[in-house]
């Protein structure tokens, strides 16, 4: 368990790498004090984290047998 639980977080900041300049700006908006009533998310930064996680768990799963 404990090495699905690490692969999973490694795959969500792996993931998360393609869309780090947008989340950056967001963050910086944030802490201006701009807030929006929605953020606008392309689908293709979407998919990467939810890719990765579960590949990351498949390679954590056959590991780990």
């Amino acid at each position: 368990m404990l090495v699905l639980y690490s692969f999973a977080w490694t795959g969500l900041a792996i993931g998360f790498l393609p869309s780090r300049k947008l989340i950056l700006k967001y963050g910086e908006e944030w802490r201006r004090g701009v807030r929006r009533e929605s953020y606008e998310y392309p689908r293709r930064y979407v998919v990467a984290p939810v890719v990765t996680v579960i590949v990351m768990c498949f390679v954590a799963s056959a590991l780990s047998t």
